[in-house]
């Protein structure tokens, strides 16, 4: 998605160099949580585009994606080096991060919202779509003659970007944590997350619901045509798609379950566990 767009945008970097210059969380979450180990760091190089895809349900669709791209922008006939952090959504009607419209001189660009921990994502958030912001390329920083440009995201210390994505049909929300140093020469995406539940809020730098049994209490893993659950307490048992639909239900209560999955397609699920208010939830692979 975003290598092809890059040429698209190019023209938006210009402007922006111009403009500058010519006026010098949730209850009862489910939540799935993704560690990026090692750390992704983008560096930005002139004339490159580098970028990061975060696919959330890890079901082959990029979702979003952080980026850096650089250029040297004359003007005068002296060379100014300007460096981009910026975050890309898939191109539809749903697809938006938590942004707003920042106006710089003649020009207006959209610019995430650095959020910090605990910030609520969900339906009450400020998003910018992709028809609103003019594309699907927002702003996370943007530097440029000893100044920051646009965005507010190059603090030094980690942030968090809110992103609104579809599942099938259903609307989702999840964040990214990424680290931009001061001047925007590098971008350092380092996890993220999403509520597995439809519509379903999330706060940011949430990793779990709020009421959850321990990881570590219960495995979950595919086999063939059957999940095969073990686990130190007992529970309720759901096997859930990536479009959020229950396919198998089942309860532990001897330490070891085997469900027959045998008429599921092949793909990434999501197993959970529930245990009176507590709860936990495992993603799986049916091969």
């Amino acid at each position: 998605m975003t290598k092809s767009l890059l040429k698209e945008k190019l023209k938006s970097y210009s402007a922006l160099a111009t403009a500058v210059f010519g006026t010098a969380a949730a209850a009862d979450a489910q939540i799935v949580y993704t560690d990026v180990n090692p750390d992704q760091v983008l560096t930005v190089t002139n004339g490159s585009l580098t970028d990061y895809a975060v696919d959330f349900n890890n079901d082959g669709n990029e979702d979003m994606a952080v980026a850096t791209y650089g250029y040297l922008y004359n003007y005068g006939g002296t060379d100014y080096q300007l460096n981009y952090v910026y975050s890309f959504v898939a191109n539809n009607a749903t697809a938006a991060l938590v942004a707003s419209m920042q106006t710089v001189g003649q020009n207006s660009f959209p610019a995430t919202t650095s959020l910090t921990a605990g910030t609520t994502i969900g339906g009450a958030s400020t998003w910018l779509d992709t028809t609103a912001a003019g594309g699907t390329l927002y702003f996370t920083s943007a530097v440029g003659f000893g100044q920051t440009l646009v965005g507010t995201g190059n603090t030094g210390s980690d942030i968090y970007l809110g992103a609104r994505f579809l599942i099938g049909t259903n609307t989702h929300y999840g964040w990214v944590r990424v680290n931009v140093p001061a001047d925007a020469s590098q971008a350092t995406v380092k996890d993220y997350a999403y509520n597995a539940t439809a519509n379903g809020p999330i706060n940011a730098g949430q990793t779990a619901g709020i009421s959850e049994i321990d990881a570590a209490s219960w495995t979950a893993y595919g086999s063939g045509s059957a999940i095969k659950i073990k686990s130190s307490i007992e529970g309720d048992i759901e096997v859930i798609d990536l479009a959020g639909k229950v396919i198998s239900t089942g309860t532990i209560t001897s330490g070891e379950l085997t469900m027959n999955v045998a008429n599921a397609n092949t793909g990434m699920y999501i197993v959970r566990i529930t245990n009176g208010s507590l709860t936990d939830t495992k993603k799986i692979v049916l091969n």
